[in-house]
């Protein structure tokens, strides 16, 4: 099997104001969209144990696809 790896990336988890602020790392790969000519790239957040992908309706709508 292929392998492909990604970093993980950083997240803060705390508010600004709290000290020392606390992170969480999370794989995230970079998505491209295509519908006809256009076509949106944004990081996705990877659930390797998921059995479908969703997207959230402002992706769709900025590829012009009426939801």
């Amino acid at each position: 099997m292929k392998q492909i790896k990604f970093p993980y990336l950083r997240y803060i988890v705390t508010p600004p104001t709290e000290k020392p602020p606390k992170y969480i790392y999370r794989p995230v790969i970079p998505v491209k969209l295509f519908l006809d000519k256009k076509s949106i790239t944004f990081d996705a957040l990877v659930d390797s144990g998921a059995d479908e992908c969703t997207f959230p309706a402002w992706i769709a709508k900025m590829l012009g696809h009426n939801i």
